[in-house]
């Protein structure tokens, strides 16, 4: 389990000084949670404290029993994520800051490789650092999304495509938990309907734990088990599907939001 305790965060550098203000929920293996929000309603930062990209200023981050906030202090300065990214340092790879978490939790949202490597050489050079890369399960997932442009330098692809890539190199590790930022944006239907299916599959096979960001609920709101709403870094909603959907429809969840937010003003 994934579980964060009254997390506060807040960005020095930006002169709003936006916060994550006292979130507390748990992503569980087997789940899929939606976190729900408008643009700007704190989704990705939140993310980034979930998968240790970004360390809080008070509360704890606890993946399975180890609290991950321990383990790079945040210090006040100006900064916008740590060198942990999925095996992607900034300026350099190595294998040193692969920890047992990074290992177990995937995170999609960010550059993750080398732009202007082909995407088959960006994912020999990423695998090794995955023993239990699983190349059979990124075929049939490359396969399943329709994409077939292995030798295509990465920052050709579209939005779209990088997505597809990422995903499925993410996936074909088999991780015990995968947070992904608006994943399906710049996606047409059907391969929106292919990524939720894919998902659904690491779900239903290894008992994955799955948490998405989007502004988007209709699209994945028959296979959520959690949903979570957030409105300027504050969590407003938080409950299994049916018992968000029993209070609210789809539509008043906008309404919710908007309250909460007036509610901090």
């Amino acid at each position: 389990m994934i579980k964060c305790s009254n997390i506060h965060f807040h960005y020095n550098n930006k002169k709003s000084g936006f916060q994550i203000k006292d979130i507390s929920l748990k992503i569980e293996p087997g789940y899929f949670t939606c976190l729900l929000g408008h643009n700007g309603a704190g989704k990705t930062t939140l993310l980034k404290l979930l998968y240790g990209m970004l360390m809080p200023e008070s509360g704890d981050v606890v993946f399975d029993g180890k609290n991950i906030s321990n383990e790079k202090k945040y210090d006040g300065k100006d900064i916008a994520e740590s060198e942990f990214h999925a095996g992607y340092e900034r300026e350099k790879l190595t294998l040193k800051n692969i920890d047992k978490y990074h290992q177990m939790c995937a995170y999609v949202g960010e550059e993750w490789c080398i732009p202007f490597l082909s995407v088959m050489d960006n994912v020999d050079t990423l695998s090794v650092l995955y023993p239990g890369f699983d190349w059979k399960l990124y075929g049939s997932l490359l396969k399943k999304l329709e994409f077939n442009e292995p030798d295509t330098l990465y920052f050709r692809l579209s939005t779209g495509q990088q997505m597809k890539v990422q995903l499925c190199f993410q996936l074909a590790r088999r991780p015990k938990y995968i947070i992904l930022d608006e994943p399906l944006a710049n996606l047409d239907v059907v391969a929106k309907r292919d990524i939720i299916e894919v998902l659904q599959q690491g779900i239903k096979e290894w008992d994955m734990g799955v948490v998405m960001s989007t502004h988007l609920l209709d699209e994945i709101s028959d296979v959520v088990d959690y949903i979570a709403v957030m409105e300027e870094g504050r969590l407003c909603e938080y409950g299994e599907r049916d018992e968000i959907f029993a209070k609210h429809d789809t539509d008043s969840l906008r309404d919710v939001m908007q309250q909460e937010a007036e509610k901090e003003r």
